[in-house]
């Protein structure tokens, strides 16, 4: 069995810890400067909090789920690993930035969402040119333990961090924007967003099975003179879509600036 050493113990890094450890597929190592936090984790998930240097002197493959900036106070330790294998979450630190500053061929990216803890991310995926048939399929493992894996080119990584790992949140603001609509106008807000979450699934599912564009499922939604198309020319009136796609532009943007620095 493989052991996986996970430094940082933030949102995401529980998150994969949470979804990981309940499979038995490796055996889990943890660390994070706040000790404290590592070992409730480890006591959570029944897996091991241990210090920077066992961490990196046992594990296998190393997972970075620290945040961008404090990277680069780490690398100096973490190159001293030599023959391991690294996955990052970092959001826009390049993989060339990976492997020249961990000493390391054997580097991938991946981009989860917070729904790892439940086993639902859709995460990007993507590798250096040096990395082995066999990393690749371990990271995959690893990915698909907690969500769907997507293949992608780096250089959609800060477009797929804006549209996935940043805009989840833009759906819960969504959901608890119709939850609080639903309270409006007489429901209680446990009621209003259970109606608001299985909606969405229902929209979803409509779009999958139908093959059809949203646009057109707009269409069949909205009849003469009735109540959707009182809804969606408010939306039209305040931007609706143009806000959407000026948040994730947003996000995108702060993804670059981050891989521009993280040079």
């Amino acid at each position: 069995m493989k052991t996986i050493g996970l430094i940082g113990t933030g949102n995401i890094g529980s998150a994969i810890v949470r979804s990981l450890a309940p499979r038995s597929l490796f055996t889990i190592l943890l660390n994070d400067i706040n000790q404290e936090r590592s070992l409730a984790l480890a006591e959570e998930t029944g897996s091991r909090s241990v210090s920077l240097d066992h961490l990196l002197s046992e594990a296998d493959l190393l997972v970075l789920a620290v945040k961008p900036q404090v990277l680069p106070s780490l690398y100096g330790r973490l190159s001293q690993a030599k023959d391991k294998d690294w996955i990052s979450t970092a959001a826009g630190i390049s993989l060339a930035t990976l492997g020249k500053n961990l000493r390391s061929a054997s580097v991938a990216r991946i981009m989860p969402n917070i729904a790892a803890s439940v086993g639902k991310s859709f995460t990007a995926l993507a590798f250096s040119p040096q990395a082995s048939e066999s990393f690749k399929r371990e990271a995959e493992t690893l990915v698909t333990s907690f969500g769907q894996v997507f293949h992608l080119d780096e250089n959609l990584f800060s477009a797929f961090t804006a549209l996935s790992g940043s805009a989840i949140a833009t759906v819960f603001q969504f959901l608890n924007g119709l939850a609080l609509a639903g309270v409006r106008e007489g429901f209680t807000y446990e009621s209003a967003l259970r109606i608001v979450s299985a909606t969405c699934l229902s929209a979803v599912g409509v779009l999958e099975e139908s093959g059809l564009h949203p646009e057109a499922l707009v269409n069949q939604v909205c009849s003469p003179a009735g109540t959707a198309i009182e809804s969606m020319v408010l939306l039209e009136n305040r931007c609706f879509k143009g806000t959407l796609i000026d948040s994730v532009h947003a996000a995108c943007l702060r993804s670059k600036e981050l891989e521009v620095g993280s040079d």
